[in-house]
């Protein structure tokens, strides 16, 4: 009987599933190619962005208030330089470089590439999700040494004026941070 139940639940779960993607990978080169692309057009071709750091908030969850209000830093008081461009779609592609004092009251740096789309909501106003890639170096994670990652974002844009937040998800040494900064387009 539940070899039957299995056999019928597997015969059920493939005739549901659509046909099998053999040019994943292509696709995914496709992809790259594309990002790549749209990089090189808003390093040499793109509009000029700066960068104002300025609020980290560490989740209740995971601080104490005291460690919170004692021991951490949320004024990540900062800024950086960048390039944008805007594809046909509407999508912002951007290549950045930030500066800002982490959660210990020591440099960040950060470099990378940040792709966002986005909705209108009222009027100019725009709301907008995507992902930033990129390396930072700081004091406490890895004795500086650049590693990648890879974090979500959410944006609010007027006109060439943007807010974009990220969360960081918590780690053995930290994390679970919300960090929120502004663009700005000239």
């Amino acid at each position: 009987m539940k070899a039957k139940r299995v056999l019928v639940l597997s015969l059920c779960a493939f005739s549901l599933s659509g046909p099998a993607q053999a040019d994943w990978w292509q696709d995914t080169k496709d992809m790259l190619a594309y990002k790549y692309e749209r990089s090189k057009d808003a390093f040499f071709n793109g509009r000029n962005d700066y960068y104002a750091s300025g609020v980290a908030r560490h989740a209740p969850w995971a601080y104490s208030s005291e460690r919170r209000h004692d021991e951490l830093n949320e004024s990540a008081w900062g800024g950086g330089f960048g390039r944008s461009v805007v594809d046909a779609n509407g999508n912002t592609h951007s290549l950045y470089a930030i500066a800002f004092r982490d959660s210990h009251y020591k440099p960040q740096y950060t470099a990378g590439y940040l792709w966002v789309t986005y909705w209108p909501l009222a009027g100019r106003l725009q709301g907008g999700l995507g992902y930033s890639a990129f390396v930072f170096s700081r004091d406490d994670i890895a004795n500086r040494y650049p590693l990648p990652a890879v974090l979500p974002a959410a944006s609010l844009r007027y006109r060439e004026a943007e807010l974009i937040g990220t969360f960081i998800p918590g780690f053995t040494q930290g994390g679970n941070v919300g960090y929120i900064f502004a663009r700005f387009g000239f």
